[in-house]
């Protein structure tokens, strides 16, 4: 077994190289994309991607409830300490005790769920997805601003998961292979990240550890997070109890994906920014804090136009060629939600990288609430009147 070894001063940390390790890590999730989607597209078929979509969204409230705001909370304490071995090993170990109380309530509670479910098998597999949560580390080393390891192991899991979508699933009847694949690789890339703890962390002191202390702090992140999930996930829940139909979720799904390709070159920059931003706000480093987030918004604003204005163009020309026949909708649809890669990078720029790290949370929750009261009311309009368009 791997001794726990201990290492001086942290090294210097370059946000460039930060960067770039993230940057590589998001274009291969936008080549992976272009290599599954028209594959999956012919193979599965709307339907069959619709419900799986539906699916996830359920999946995505228990697995909401097992992260608790951890993830912003751990990353954000981690970047406090990331010069004190000793603090930042209890941080860790009192942050990760939290984690795996509010997993296993959540995998209980959604056994449960399973059970009253004809499908059991099928909703069974997406436990996998709470215990990707119960296993999470990244958050640590995001805090720690060490993203090789992350970027490494990620990328060779999700590669391993573009095999195994190629050689498996085969037909219309291979849906629950491919959710299982989905579910299965980020868990086993969560548990790798472990092996490299050692070298961060010292053994935890049982004794000392109070996981429940800054519970009040982890239920303020919490909050947001709640908000944040119904722009993400309860669109999609909304689609397919309204509509009734699994191709609506089916072109939503695929038009949300399309989007969030491009998007991921803007969201790379943010991870990187965070602990960093965090780090300088503990020193008392506000001119350090404002340097960075201007830079933020110069990136955003420089990317995001030309992105944004670019999708629109090619998304007519384009989705017939990439995903087939039948995905006319998905075109309209890309047309609309190319936005969201200007409003999700300002958004994420703002609150994620400069008001939760900064303590600011409180402002942060109210946008984030008004926001989802907004979307969830003009999903309540507009999706049952785009039904009485399309009867």
């Amino acid at each position: 077994m791997r001794m726990w070894k201990k290492k001086g001063s942290m090294k210097s940390k370059s946000i460039g190289k930060n960067y770039i390790y993230n940057l590589i890590y998001q274009i291969l999730l936008i080549i992976v994309p272009f290599i599954t989607f028209p594959y999956i597209s012919r193979v599965l078929g709307a339907d069959k991607i619709g419900q799986n979509s539906f699916a996830s969204s359920v999946v995505s409230y228990f697995s909401l409830f097992a992260t608790f705001g951890i993830t912003n909370y751990g990353r954000r304490e981690i970047s406090y300490v990331q010069d004190d071995r000793s603090k930042r090993s209890q941080v860790f170990w009192e942050t990760k005790l939290l984690q795996l109380i509010t997993s296993s309530i959540a995998c209980f509670c959604y056994m449960c769920f399973v059970g009253f479910q004809e499908d059991r098998l099928f909703y069974f597999i997406y436990i996998f997805f709470i215990l990707t949560v119960a296993a999470d580390v990244t958050w640590f080393f995001q805090g720690m601003e060490d993203f090789k390891k992350i970027v490494i192991r990620n990328s060779f899991f999700k590669i391993l998961n573009v095999v195994y979508i190629f050689m498996f699933v085969k037909e219309r009847e291979d849906l629950i292979v491919y959710v299982l694949g989905l579910a299965v690789f980020p868990f086993l890339g969560n548990c790798s990240l472990w092996y490299c703890l050692s070298e961060y962390v010292d053994k935890p002191n049982w004794h000392a550890l109070k996981p429940l202390r800054n519970i009040m702090t982890v239920l303020s992140l919490f909050i947001p997070t709640i908000a944040i999930e119904i722009y993400t996930v309860l669109d999609k829940t909304m689609i397919g109890l309204i509509t009734k139909s699994s191709f609506e979720n089916g072109y939503y799904e695929q038009a949300i994906k399309m989007s969030k390709v491009t998007l991921s070159i803007i969201t790379a920059l943010g991870p990187v920014m965070i602990p960093r931003i965090g780090f300088y706000f503990q020193k008392g480093n506000m001119e350090k804090v404002q340097f960075y987030l201007y830079r933020g918004y110069r990136f955003v604003w420089f990317m995001g136009i030309p992105m944004c204005l670019g999708m629109i163009g090619i998304s007519y020309h384009t989705i017939p060629w990439f995903l087939g026949d039948g995905y006319e909708k998905v075109s309209l649809l890309l047309n609309i939600l190319s936005l969201l890669i200007l409003a999700i990078g300002l958004n994420t720029l703002t609150g994620n990288q400069y008001l939760i790290p900064t303590k600011r949370q409180n402002t942060y929750t109210t946008t984030v609430l008004i926001g989802a009261a907004v979307n969830f009311t003009t999903n309540l309009i507009l999706i049952p009147g785009n039904c009485l368009c399309c009867g």
